[in-house]
């Protein structure tokens, strides 16, 4: 895979950065899937469209959206139906307890990012 050449300026900076195709992003504990991620550099906000999961432990939900500030750390999950659903682990074992319970399954892992369906603008 080439790099992309340096613009008029004579920079290469990236503004724009977009993942497509049974996205999944993982931050310690956190795990989520979508089909769509975009990241906006000028606005530091990670935005993850269709269908998307986030998982914590054992707690689930899922919404059409996914907005992440990246500066504030504030998340806001969004349905087009105005229904987001929230399923939430009551077992109270909290995150890495090794004693088996009813667990919310994580949803099935992407296959690795193909290079090719990532597009920079």
């Amino acid at each position: 895979m080439q790099s992309a050449t340096p613009g008029p300026g004579g920079s290469s900076s990236i503004r724009r950065l977009e993942a497509k195709g049974s996205v999944v992003v993982t931050q310690k504990d956190q795990v989520v899937t979508g089909e769509t991620a975009v990241f906006d550099t000028k606005t530091n906000l990670i935005t993850m469209l269709g269908g998307v999961v986030l998982t914590q432990c054992g707690n689930v939900v899922r919404g059409d959206r996914l907005l992440v500030d990246m500066t504030t750390g504030v998340s806001r999950i969004e349905s087009d139906s105005g229904k987001v659903q929230f399923l939430s682990d009551q077992s109270g074992q909290g995150c890495g307890s090794s004693t088996s319970g009813s667990k919310i399954p994580l949803p099935t892992p992407a296959p690795p990012i193909n290079p090719n369906n990532i597009n920079y603008l």
